[in-house]
């Protein structure tokens, strides 16, 4: 994770922190720190597992978007927010 000036902290995920564990990782420590309950986070994990790699970043993006930016090559993956409803 690193840190941009226009996006707050940072995940690349063209970079080993965005391979799937490392982002699962990246979840569950912002996660405790929000004081998630293991429940809750397990249907998340559950969730970002269900899919292809692109599913997983976009439940990352859904449930932790507000708090890290994912990056590619120094532009964000997502330029928009999710609908309720949305993967």
């Amino acid at each position: 994770m690193y840190r941009d000036s226009t996006y707050g902290p940072c995940v690349d995920t063209l970079g080993p922190g965005g391979n799937a564990f490392t982002l699962m990782g990246v979840a569950g420590d912002i996660a405790r720190q929000m004081g998630m309950e293991p429940g809750a986070f397990q249907s998340v994990l559950d969730d970002m597992t269900s899919g292809d790699y692109d599913h997983l970043l976009a439940v990352f993006h859904r449930e932790f978007g507000d708090l890290v930016t994912l990056t590619r090559d120094g532009a964000p993956v997502f330029k928009f927010e999710f609908d309720e409803g949305s993967p």
